[in-house]
């Protein structure tokens, strides 16, 4: 018996809500399959089960796999599937009777893109699409063609027209630079239109604490790995910050910069804090060159404030040698180097109001380009279906109400939880399902 065999029964047991976490290889497709065998004894049309993946392969292994396992002439080749097969011979009636081997696409097994697909080819006009355009799988010539006729409008006379020029003003008359920003922003709208389409005017307050969450949340993971690799070295923090404090005194008495300054005491690592990005950025330059191919120092002289003969200079130099194979370290502290600052000065403020207003006007653009070219990216598609659900809030469309009472089970394969747009699919798909009703 596999010793994580209880936690498998658990994971494909119908009357349960599960998420399965587990790395590459180990069976969790296998896991989705046997789960979606064992949900076709509970319903009483395939059409019932819903199972998202999030790549055209995946979705062809899974129908394929599940339709072998229906086939009368499978042979089980180990005990996990005989058992499997003596839980299908329970519901070959019911297969039969849908006609699942002839018809296999009785099985709901779709990707995500394609599933937000046909949601709003089924409300076309809640999706806001009205006729709705063909999917584009290489879009970047509709995010050029919206954001050029968006920079036509500088100088004109349109209210965007003072931002483009503050965008122009900032990459220095380079309106190639500008027209590569937007455009690349545009293809990803999914990450920032739920929240500057939703106010008229951005919250700097709310960005700036959004801000130091992201740069604390880095700090923390920094912080915990430089700790693991250089205990794991034979480093303790107290001798490390002793050379930093060596350095950073010879330095200081031929600069005056506070960075140094506030390193001369320092007595152990700064701590994840925004407030203290600035020292981390001071110690990580002890460590790391510069430039494009970024590594750990193999050496360090005066410039780093490590004399010449020096048992300080020695010492710095075996601790560069023995975390020299740290990739991942030097990029998480080449990364602190460069994370922007906690809070915004009024300049950089200014000119983040101005793409935010210049990014809306574009988006919208994008939604007429889309029509005319009859062309749609799937961040749009995505939106639309969406719209096409609606919500407490837009008020719930028919098409949600349906789909509520003709699913009953939703599968989800490589479920992508930093994605706000594929969360709230499952949020709004499963809004009326409540602890106890079967689903």
């Amino acid at each position: 018996m596999l010793p994580d065999s209880k936690a498998r029964e658990t994971s494909v047991d119908p009357r349960k809500s599960v998420v399965v976490q587990a790395p590459a290889g180990s069976g969790k497709t296998s896991l989705l399959v046997e789960r979606y065998l064992r949900l076709l004894e509970t319903v009483e049309e395939p059409e019932q089960i819903l199972a998202i993946t999030f790549t055209n392969k995946a979705a062809a292994e899974m129908r394929e796999r599940i339709v072998e396992y229906l086939n009368p002439s499978f042979n089980p080749k180990n005990r996990r599937e005989v058992e499997i097969g003596k839980r299908i011979s329970r519901v070959r009636g019911k297969v039969d009777g849908w006609g699942l081997l002839a018809n296999p696409q009785r099985l709901l097994i779709r990707t995500i893109d394609s599933f937000n697909y046909y949601l709003v080819r089924q409300m076309p006009v809640a999706s806001a699409l009205g006729v709705v355009p063909s999917p584009d799988s290489s879009p970047e010539e509709l995010y050029r063609n919206a954001t050029r006729n968006v920079l036509e409008l500088l100088r004109k006379d349109d209210e965007i027209s003072a931002d483009l020029e503050c965008l122009l003003n900032w990459r220095d008359n380079r309106q190639q630079d500008v027209e590569d920003i937007l455009a690349g922003l545009l293809g990803k709208r999914d990450q920032w239109l739920r929240v500057l389409g939703a106010e008229n005017e951005v919250n700097r307050k709310r960005l700036e604490e959004g801000l130091t969450i992201l740069i604390q949340d880095h700090l923390v993971e920094m912080e915990s790995l430089l700790r693991s690799v250089c205990s794991e070295v034979g480093f303790e923090e107290k001798e490390i910050l002793e050379l930093i404090r060596y350095a950073a005194n010879n330095l200081s008495s031929v600069s005056e910069s506070s960075v140094l300054l506030s390193l001369k005491n320092q007595t152990n690592f700064p701590g994840a804090r925004a407030e203290n990005l600035q020292l981390w950025r001071g110690f990580c330059d002890f460590f790391l060159t510069k430039g494009r191919n970024v590594r750990f120092r193999r050496r360090v002289s005066k410039a780093q404030g490590f004399l010449p003969n020096t048992s300080e200079k020695e010492r710095f130099t075996e601790l560069l040698m023995r975390i020299e194979s740290q990739g991942d370290l030097a990029r998480l502290m080449d990364r602190s180097r460069n994370l922007p600052d906690p809070c915004y000065s009024d300049e950089e403020w200014r000119v983040l109001q101005a793409i935010i207003r210049v990014l809306k006007r574009a988006a919208a653009e994008l939604v007429m380009v889309s029509g005319i070219e009859n062309k749609i990216d799937f961040s749009g598609i995505s939106l639309a279906a969406l719209r096409a659900l609606g919500d407490e809030e837009i008020g719930i469309t028919d098409l949600s109400l349906y789909l509520d009472n003709q699913i009953n089970h939703l599968l989800v394969d490589e479920f992508q939880d930093t994605s706000w747009i594929q969360l709230n699919l499952i949020e709004r798909l499963t809004a009326g399902w409540y602890p106890g009703d079967g689903r």
